[in-house]
C-alpha cells in the first residue's frame, strides 16, 4: 500500500535550500562588511600616524634652523587624531572655531604635561 504525501511537502527541501543560502549570504555580507570597515579604520590610523610623523620632523627641520622647542612625536599624533574627529561630524562656519578650540587646549595640555616633566627631571 502506498502512501500519499501532500504536496506542499515537496517545497521543504527548496524552502530549507534558499533559507541556507540566504543566511549564509547575509552572514558573508556582515563578515565582508566588518573586515572593510576594519581596514578602513586601519588605513585611517596609518594616514594620521604618517602625517604626524612627517609634521613633526618638518618642524624639526624648521627648529634646527630658527630654535626652540618641538614637542614629542605623541603629541603630534594626539593633535592628528583629534584634528581627525572633526571630519566625523558635520563642518560648519560656528563650529568650527568650538572645534579648533579643543584641538588647541589638548594640545595646550599635553604641552604643559611635558613641560611640567621636564622640570622635575631636571
Amino acid at each position: 500500500m502506498t502512501e500519499t504525501v501532500p504536496a506542499w511537502t515537496l517545497w521543504l527541501p527548496l524552502i530549507g535550500t534558499l533559507g541556507g543560502a540566504a543566511i549564509s549570504a547575509f552572514a558573508l555580507l556582515w563578515a565582508s562588511k566588518q573586515n572593510r570597515m576594519s581596514d578602513e579604520k586601519k588605513h585611517l590610523r596609518q594616514l594620521l600616524f604618517n602625517t604626524a610623523l612627517e609634521n613633526w620632523k618638518t618642524r624639526i627641520d624648521i627648529m634646527k634652523e630658527v630654535g626652540g622647542k618641538v614637542m614629542p612625536l605623541d603629541s603630534f599624533i594626539v593633535h592628528m587624531i583629534k584634528l581627525s574627529e572633526i571630519f566625523n561630524e558635520t563642518i560648519t562656519k560656528e563650529n568650527i572655531p568650538l572645534k579648533v578650540k579643543e584641538i588647541r587646549e589638548i594640545t595646550d595640555a599635553m604641552e604643559n604635561i611635558y613641560n611640567e616633566n621636564k622640570q622635575k627631571s631636571s
